[in-house]
Order: C-alpha cells, then structure tokens, then sequence
C-alpha cells in the first residue's frame, strides 16, 4: 500500500512538473533589447528584398546540409567502431563516410562557385566602363 502511494505522489509531482513546463508564458523580448541586438547584427528580416531572403533559405538550406553530413559521419564511425573485424560492415561504415565527404564537398564547393560568379556579375555591373576619353 506504501509503495502504491509513493508511485501515486511521483506521477503527481511529474505531472506537475511537465504541467508547469508547458504553461504558456508571455515573453516581451521587445524590452530586453533583442530587436536592437538584431539589427547591429544585420539581422533584421522586416524589410527583407528578395535576395535577402534567397540568401537565407541558402543559408539554412547549407545548414541542414552541414547538419546531415555530421549525421552520417557519426554513422559511419559507429558502423566502424561497432564492425568487430566484419569486413562487409566496415567496408559500409567507410563507404559512408567517403560517400558523406564527397557530398558535403560538392555542395560547398557549388556554392563557392555561384558565390564567385555572382560576385562577378555584380562588380561588373557597378564597374565604371572602360575605354573612351575620360570626362573632363
């Protein structure tokens, strides 16, 4: 009977405790300087222009990208750690991995090659032109 209402008083308290954590609770991050920090940082998405915007899907996209080949590399170096000596399953464990290196530098290296070439395109624009007489 003890033993039935302990049980009882920690499914309470837990409860209680998970009870309390998922109360909503205003937040004012207003008045705590939050939005000033995040324009210093150039991180304001009110008045974002369309490449502002591109630019942050690509960077969340690359995120997401960094985040899986670290999944897989993990992966694979459990696969290999866990192998004891089975061939089959450390030749995966290292196809993996290989497998996860060549992605993440195909994706970065695409974009540091449309990084270059836009970059490009855009100092070719505000470039003054060449040739001709200089104006007087």
């Amino acid at each position: 009977m003890k033993k039935k209402k302990t049980i009882i008083n920690i499914a309470m308290a837990v409860f209680l405790f998970f009870g309390l954590m998922a109360t909503p609770v205003a937040v004012f991050a207003d008045e705590y300087g939050l939005d000033v920090t995040a324009g210093a940082a150039g991180l304001n998405r009110y008045n974002s222009t369309p490449p502002v915007l591109v630019g942050s899907v690509i960077g969340a996209a690359l995120s997401l990208v960094g985040i899986i080949f670290f999944i897989l590399v993990v992966y694979g170096g459990v696969l290999w750690m866990t192998a004891r000596g089975n061939e089959e399953q450390t030749k995966k464990a290292l196809n993996t991995i290989i497998a996860a290196s060549i992605g993440i530098i195909i994706v970065l290296s695409s974009y540091a090659i449309t990084n270059f070439v836009l970059s490009s395109l855009e100092e070719g624009i505000d470039a003054p032109p060449t040739g001709g007489s200089p104006p007087e």
